[in-house]
């Protein structure tokens, strides 16, 4: 079967390591939104992924009211994940703007998204914001075709963020006060992981930026214009391709 074919069938992610031939169960989430929704019946194929890579074509074997039950049949090593591993640590901003800002990121292909608690930060994300957002991060997987969704670890202070994030790569944060624009693609080649830090509405406090620039994190304006806190990130996320 041809990439384009599978590809056009519903997505499915799988709790359950997923192996050719073999019956997999998806949660209640998944087999309502298979079969309530879609209303998906035995015998139909639908696509399934379990976050670590690749893709199978599976056919329903049987559908009850809260179970669904499917069976391998396919294989398609096919990930969709760019070439460079790139980092961003946000300010979340509040309410439906997080849930936008996850699913953006996990379309254009961010390895990793760690919330930040900055001085001047006002969302609190607690276990239940992440947990909600996890769930968004597959949405956008199931309809952008990802294989291996965003990684969404737990809060860190932003002094920590900066000791944690490899220094193999390339490291930025943005900084309105700066001269300097944001790397080209030209720039980055070559690199393998690439890391960005954006702060909350009022960016980052003078404390946190003497403290970025002490841990070797490079200050970048992101243009002449201040934008909000998930256009911010996606501006560099596009910048990290």
């Amino acid at each position: 079967m041809k990439e384009e074919k599978i590809s056009s069938l519903p997505r499915f992610f799988s709790l359950e390591k997923l192996e050719l031939d073999r019956e997999v169960t998806l949660d209640e989430s998944e087999s309502q939104h298979l079969a309530k929704a879609l209303r998906k019946q035995v015998g139909h194929e639908v696509t399934l992924f379990d976050g670590t890579g690749g893709e199978y074509r599976a056919t329903i074997t049987e559908v009850r009211k809260k179970v669904t039950t499917l069976v391998c049949n396919e294989y398609f090593d096919i990930n969709r994940k760019n070439q460079r591993r790139l980092t961003i640590g946000v300010a979340l901003p509040k309410g439906d703007r997080q849930k936008w800002l996850v699913e953006k990121l996990t379309e254009l292909g961010v390895s990793t998204l760690v919330p930040l608690l900055t001085e001047r930060g006002v969302a609190q994300p607690t276990g239940s914001v992440l947990e909600r957002l996890t769930k968004n991060v597959l949405a956008a997987c199931k309809q952008s075709g990802r294989n291996i969704p965003m990684e969404i670890q737990p809060a860190q202070k932003f002094n920590d963020f900066l000791g944690t994030v490899g220094m193999t790569g390339s490291r930025f944060f943005a900084h309105p006060g700066e001269r300097q624009i944001g790397p080209t693609a030209e720039g980055l080649a070559g690199e393998e992981e690439v890391a960005w830090a954006i702060g909350p509405e009022g960016g980052f406090s003078t404390g946190e930026v003497k403290e970025a620039k002490f841990a070797g994190w490079k200050p970048v304006c992101l243009g002449p214009v201040i934008y909000r806190i998930e256009t911010a990130a996606l501006l560099v996320a596009c910048w990290g391709q």
